[in-house]
């Protein structure tokens, strides 16, 4: 339980926490540096920033088995950057949970394997979101990326997700999404789209969808080369959509008038 302004330096093994792995609240301006930090059975969270200007950066990050979220950022400022690997797995709620923070997050490969809620959620922030690597969100009792009253922009070089709710889901959001590649399967739902800017969606394979590849109302719709396999159906228009999608697989342009 980390409060005030703080550096830390090197490796670090956080085990059996009752509370929060790392907690930042109150206010608290500080500066957080790991070589590796792994944080094993947290009682809620992983790692916790509340109301707090932090700036965190590790080389790698492994967090396991945390009793809710396994990072929750609420209405901070800063910069939170892992330059390896992190890894999420079985957390009671979400794996990266985001609320009205204006903080730049930065990635490279990320995995969030098992949990009971989104794999990433953001809600009503204004900072920014970049994978570099691979992103890989898996068996979720939830959505695999959820975006709700947010204006984040959001970039992935590679997002894959599997075994969840709806693998995108945007509701009423103002920023730009960008994803250049990966794959979503078996879910309800590909993309699910209301009232959302939705950016571009690109070179994303589709498998295994219940319903729909693309559900959309009052949204707009960006992308190209993407491919579906194993759909309810390929497009649910909901009406007062803009901007169109390309599919290879099958060989179609949704969103046209």
């Amino acid at each position: 339980d980390m409060r005030g302004a703080l550096t830390v330096t090197g490796d670090a093994l956080l085990r059996g926490a009752g509370r929060d792995g790392v907690e930042i609240a109150n206010g608290v301006d500080a500066m957080l540096s790991f070589g590796n930090l792994t944080i094993d059975d947290p009682g809620r969270q992983g790692i916790l920033i509340v109301d707090s200007s932090v700036d965190f950066t590790a080389g790698n990050l492994s967090i396991d088995g945390s009793g809710l979220s396994g990072i929750r950022l609420d209405f901070s400022t800063g910069d939170f950057t892992v330059g390896g690997n992190t890894l999420i797995q079985g957390s009671g709620f979400d794996g990266v949970s985001s609320v009205a923070t204006d903080m730049a997050l930065t990635f490279n490969n990320l995995t969030v394997d098992g949990g009971g809620g989104d794999g990433i959620a953001f809600e009503d922030g204004r900072g920014s979101f970049m994978a570099t690597g691979t992103t890989t969100l898996s068996d979720l009792g939830g959505d695999g990326l959820s975006v709700e009253f947010d204006t984040s922009d959001i970039t992935f070089a590679d997002l894959n997700v599997s075994n969840a709710t709806n693998g995108i889901l945007l509701n009423r959001y103002r920023g730009v999404l960008d994803i250049d590649g990966g794959s979503i399967a078996d879910v309800t739902n590909g993309i699910d789209l209301s009232y959302a800017f939705a950016g571009t969606i690109d070179n994303v394979a589709f498998g295994t969808v219940g319903d729909a590849v693309v559900r959309a109302g009052a949204s707009v719709l960006g992308g190209t080369g993407n491919t579906a396999t194993g759909f309810g159906q390929l497009y649910e228009d909901l009406g007062e959509n803009d901007g169109t999608m390309t599919f290879t697989t099958p060989a179609t342009v949704i969103g046209e008038d």
